[in-house]
């Protein structure tokens, strides 16, 4: 999906609100203290459309989803890391927004899995070094 980009105008309205610590062309700094009272808000209860809505951000710049998934992967976050986690200054993803294992694997099953990853790597290596030796000349 193509992210749309913020006008100047969009920028200086989003930043008007408290809760938004910076924008960029395409992307929102939330403030940490905003990201932890929206997650206790909709623990409550509340919508994320209300609770950025209650911040002063104009949700029409935003898009409707957006609010969504903000609470979506702050509440993952919080699951993975605690809520501690939420006052730090997000620069990526975070590294756990995959679906967790409901068990852990067993003996069998991770020297299964090590095993082709082993094989992945040793095929992976091989074709580096047939480009490399392409770029040479050599074959």
């Amino acid at each position: 999906m193509k992210r749309e980009k913020f006008s100047e105008n969009q920028k200086a309205e989003l930043l008007k609100s408290p809760a938004i610590s910076s924008v960029g062309v395409c992307y929102i700094v939330y403030s940490p203290a905003f990201r932890l009272h929206a997650l206790e808000e909709y623990q409550k209860g509340k919508s994320p459309i209300q609770i950025f809505r209650d911040a002063k951000i104009d949700v029409n710049i935003l898009g409707t989803d957006v609010a969504g998934k903000c609470l979506r992967n702050w509440r993952r976050k919080a699951e993975c890391f605690g809520k501690d986690s939420l006052l730090e200054n997000l620069t990526s993803k975070t590294k756990c927004l995959g679906r967790p294992r409901l068990k852990p694997l067993s003996l069998e099953e991770e020297n299964k899995r090590l095993k082709a990853q082993n094989e992945y790597l040793k095929e992976e290596n091989d074709f580096l070094k047939k480009l490399e030796a392409l770029e040479r000349g050599v074959m």
